[in-house]
Order: C-alpha cells, then structure tokens, then sequence
C-alpha cells in the first residue's frame, strides 16, 4: 500500500509542477521540482521505514541546501 501512495504522490506532484507551471514562472516552479529526489529519500526513510546509509542522507540534505541557495 504504502509504495503505491508513493506512486500517486509521485504523480500528483509531477501533475502541480505542470500547472504551477501555467501560472507562474518557471523560475520559481523549477527549484521545487529538483526538490523531488530529496523528497523521495526522506518519504522512504519516513513512511516506508528504509535507512539509507549516511552518504545518501548527506547527498539528499546538500542537494535540498544546493537547490534551496540557488533559487535565492
């Protein structure tokens, strides 16, 4: 069950990328969508119980901070 919620999540969130991205510039849509990877690390390490090894936890927290600091 939980894998598929992830599907859907997944989707839905790729389906307000899209409009979001109708109705406002894609300068601030693209840095949520690089956001997307991250988030996946942590929806598996929250709901689906895995633990990454650290090196992935690390990368997913630069690559939040790289995104977040570019937007800026």
């Amino acid at each position: 069950m939980a894998v598929a919620l992830a599907g859907v999540f997944e989707t839905a969130g790729f389906a307000c990328i899209v409009l979001a991205g109708r109705y406002s510039p894609l300068a601030l849509v693209s840095p949520l969508s690089s956001l997307a990877s991250a988030f996946t690390v942590l929806y598996a390490w929250i709901v689906l119980r895995e633990r990454p090894a650290r090196p992935v936890l690390i990368g997913a927290a630069l690559v939040c901070a790289g995104v977040i600091t570019l937007a800026l």
